[in-house]
């Protein structure tokens, strides 16, 4: 991120040079001096290219974003392998979510798991980044997303919506597959027309019903950065939230670095059905 920081304040620099080059052949043209004309416009295509440059290399993900990619889809293999071989039989997800707790909270980085907030209309109750520190991990599902996430893009720190349920219930620490069937199922229904206006963002809304074996469930919107899923796109349906729905409105996907093998295997769970989602965000 500091890297990320430096290539936009440069881009910044290079925009007020590309406004003083405007500027002066400005005054060029109007009092008619050649020797400033060429200044100017020295000025204009050396700012351009500057800004053109590093907004480029601000917005593509470096080595480190990519060795950590890496790293995760080798500890993902590593677990097919072992799977393959009979040393993994059937996993212990609530295990896993605890394991990947552990990665989270142990991180002292004060900034870990923040994204850039969108600059979208009312988003601001759902980027509150103090559920970053009060919140815990659940198993989330997602519902629909805007489709530039399922989109490869080097533009990886773009962030887009989408709707995920999730609980807070335990039994779901351990069948984290079953939010699966509950997903589809609020898909299908619309739930009152919650899913039908592409305009209309709402955070936390509880679900109580024979569906969710009278179970709590909640649906929420949640802004997900690219940068923060593998390879920086959406290709599978339960991920990790964080989310502390009693005293935050946000939830957020937490960051593919502190998953495990377990979890990206799960993440990549029935990926191909891909059916069910959709593009409630039009942006």
């Amino acid at each position: 991120m500091k890297r990320r920081k430096i290539f936009l304040c440069l881009t910044a620099v290079c925009a007020v040079v590309l406004w003083l080059g405007a500027m002066a052949l400005y005054y060029a043209y109007v009092n008619d001096n050649v020797n400033i004309t060429y200044v100017a416009v020295s000025l204009i295509i050396c700012g351009t290219a500057g800004v053109i440059t590093f907004f480029l290399l601000s917005s593509f993900p470096d080595n480190n974003l990519k060795l950590r990619w890496l790293k995760l889809y080798a500890d993902y293999m590593e677990f097919l392998d072992l799977r393959e071989n009979g040393e993994k039989c059937d996993t212990e997800y609530k295990a896993c979510l605890e394991k990947i707790r552990e990665n989270y909270f142990s991180d002292n980085d004060k900034n870990k798991n923040r994204i850039e907030k969108p600059n979208v209309y009312n988003v601001k109750k759902f980027c509150d980044f103090s559920v970053l520190q009060s919140g815990n991990i659940y198993y989330g599902c997602l519902v629909i997303a805007n489709e530039n996430l399922f989109k490869s893009s080097r533009f990886v720190f773009k962030t887009f919506p989408a709707v995920f349920i999730y609980s807070t219930d335990d039994y779901f620490s351990a069948n984290p597959k079953q939010l699966i069937d509950i997903a589809e199922w609020v898909y299908k229904d619309g739930l009152n027309g919650l899913l039908s206006n592409q305009s209309k963002y709402f955070s936390n809304v509880k679900i109580c019903t024979e569906q969710t074996g009278n179970r709590e469930v909640y649906i929420t919107v949640v802004m997900v950065c690219r940068r923060q899923l593998p390879f920086g796109r959406l290709h599978g349906k339960i991920v990790p939230l964080i989310a502390n729905p009693l005293a935050s409105n946000s939830v957020f996907v937490a960051d593919c670095k502190y998953w495990t093998g377990e979890i990206t295997d799960l993440y990549h769970y029935e990926k191909e059905t891909k059916d069910s989602y959709g593009q409630p965000f039009g942006i």
